[in-house]
């Protein structure tokens, strides 16, 4: 006989033995998801996704394949391109040998496609280290869109930094034109690895009917950072002319400002010329002074710029509010002239302070360095930046000696790694053994 007392009991156990075995079935199930996941995402990691991609055929024969659905068939690349560039192919694939066929097949298909061009340039000319195919591209884009300035706006990056950083560092550079370019252009001789051709590109930009109002100013800096130093400063004239006549401030004070960058660059060419002249006849000992090459004829009719006439001339027609007829051409002929001597420097209110040094807190294993680099010669405005800091420099470490010692420093030799902390006019700090005081001779107040 059942014991009705015992039936609830056992319904609840079976009722718990089926709750725990679905718990088990589903936990088994979810691991088993998790698991088999878990296993195609490694496999997923060591394939290479969206290689085909890049093994297209050539453009004419894929505009065959794409049954006339042309832009179709580019938008769809091109979105196979933004996940390929995005994921993997930067890490595992690298295959640098299709891209640009592929770049060029998406525009075959789509010429008018701006931002096929812009993209490709950028992964060729930076991921594939071929810049001169990038400009290949564009130079291919503009053709087909003639009215838009952001193709031969980006050749002006590629050309100039791209190029010149690529150069630096010894990456490579490829002068040829693709076939699928479709397109023979020969700037400077059809050089592509010429930083120059930004020249030419600032001029195609120009062209367009969209081209921004700042691209033409971006051929000063270009004429600047060449050594084309007159034409800059003629371009920054004008500039500043239209300056007056439009009573733009902001314009004048960039215009200013490059004033004396251009003219600082020109002079400290021109210094750094006679400098390497002279020590190629002196078995590179350098000279005691800046006059020395004065005195032996290194820094004799030389062209330069009289930066003092020339912004004497600008101010007097922006305090009269007008520009005079043939105002341009005076400028130019007050400004540029045959000049002897050590030029003036552009920095500083007072023309008395407004000259260039030869700096004394170099040593011999830097003169190489600061002869390419130009900054063997500075103004004594920026003398007066280097000896700040080094003073610092120089009193942290007395300080610190101090503490250590409980005395100070006989003497600065007596501090170890200080020959180029020193005044950079002088060559060399006052220092007072007794109370620890550094000085500089040439900048008192410091």
């Amino acid at each position: 006989m059942v014991n009705d007392n015992t039936l609830p009991a056992r319904y609840r156990m079976r009722a718990l033995a089926r709750v725990v075995l679905f718990v088990l079935l589903m936990g088994a199930c979810a691991f088993g998801a998790g698991f088999l996941q878990n296993q195609q995402l490694k496999k997923i990691k060591v394939e290479r996704p969206y290689r085909g991609s890049f093994f297209l055929p050539r453009a004419e024969y894929a505009k065959i394949l794409a049954f006339g659905y042309d832009v179709f068939l580019a938008d769809f690349l091109y979105l196979r391109s933004i996940q390929a560039f995005g994921g993997q192919w930067r890490t595992v694939v690298k295959d640098y040998k299709s891209i640009n066929r592929f770049f060029n097949t998406i525009t075959e298909l789509d010429p008018q496609f701006l931002e096929a061009y812009e993209f490709g340039s950028m992964v060729i000319g930076e991921e594939s280290g071929d810049p001169a195919a990038a400009i290949a591209l564009n130079a291919k884009g503009r053709i087909k869109n003639p009215d838009r300035y952001r193709l031969p706006y980006w050749n002006i990056y590629i050309s100039w930094w791209t190029l010149s950083k690529a150069r630096e560092e010894g990456g490579l550079l490829s002068p040829r034109v693709y076939d699928e370019a479709g397109f023979a252009i020969a700037p400077l001789g059809g050089d592509y690895t010429d930083p120059l051709n930004a020249r030419y590109w600032i001029q195609m930009t120009q062209r367009a009917k969209d081209c921004p109002e700042f691209v033409p100013r971006m051929l000063r800096y270009i004429d600047k950072e060449t050594g084309r130093f007159q034409a800059a400063l003629e371009r920054w004239i004008s500039d500043y002319l239209d300056a007056v006549r439009a009573n733009d401030n902001f314009m004048r004070s960039i215009a200013t400002t490059q004033f004396i960058d251009i003219s600082d660059k020109w002079n400290l060419e021109v210094l750094h010329g006679a400098l390497a002249q002279y020590l190629k006849d002196h078995d590179n000992q350098p000279p005691p002074d800046l006059q020395t090459l004065v005195r032996e004829g290194y820094l004799q009719s030389y062209q330069g710029a009289d930066f003092r006439s020339m912004v004497t001339l600008l101010d007097h027609y922006w305090d009269a509010g007008q520009v005079p007829e043939g105002a341009f051409q005076t400028v130019v002929d007050a400004t540029f002239k045959e000049m002897s001597g050590v030029p003036a420097s552009p920095y500083g209110a007072d023309p008395r302070s407004a000259y260039y040094i030869l700096r004394k807190d170099l040593v011999p294993e830097d003169y190489p360095d600061a002869m390419e680099q130009h900054f063997w010669v500075m103004s004594l405005n920026q003398a007066r930046i280097m000896t700040n800091l080094a003073i610092g420099y120089v009193r942290n470490r007395v300080k610190s000696y101090y503490e250590k010692n409980m005395r100070y420093p006989l003497s600065l030799n007596e501090l170890s790694g200080m020959e180029r902390a020193r005044d950079a006019k002088a060559g060399y700090f006052n220092y007072n053994p007794l109370t620890g005081e550094v000085k500089s001779p040439t900048y008192p107040d410091l």
